[in-house]
């Protein structure tokens, strides 16, 4: 399975989660405009929504998602950023990203505004636990 159906502490459908693999998002959770059959919807509808096919083994998702973090979110020069310079000096490599991509048919496609590795190419899903 490549999408997991999410409730809430009431067992309404609040979202769909997948575990993207750029290495920096982890697991995504988008609230959508599709509902389960036989589940009332606890999404909240002021909120924005995705599009979603429905299909957990494939799935699509519209428009794109867009994560960002750290300098990237605030606009913050870089080299002003805590993060950066905090991690720099841990010697670790930065939280400060950007995760931009179309998730179609179980693949991601990365696009170039990427900060990672993976931008301008397409991955399939990875699987996510029932």
């Amino acid at each position: 399975m490549k999408a997991k159906i999410i409730t809430n502490d009431e067992g309404k459908f609040a979202r769909v989660m997948y575990r993207c693999p750029c290495g920096r998002c982890g697991l995504v959770a988008l609230p959508t405009t599709w509902t389960p059959a036989g589940m009332e919807s606890a999404v909240d509808p002021k909120r924005p929504k995705w599009g979603f096919n429905g299909d957990l083994e494939k799935p699509t998702f519209e428009p794109s998602v867009l994560s960002r973090t750290g300098h990237y979110a605030t606009g913050t020069p870089e080299h002003n950023c805590q993060w950066c310079i905090s991690d720099k000096q841990d010697g670790n490599p930065t939280l400060c990203h950007v995760c931009h991509s179309f998730v179609r048919n179980g693949q991601v496609q990365f696009l170039a505004d990427c900060s990672h590795a993976l931008a301008g190419k397409t991955v399939d899903l990875p699987e996510i636990e029932p």
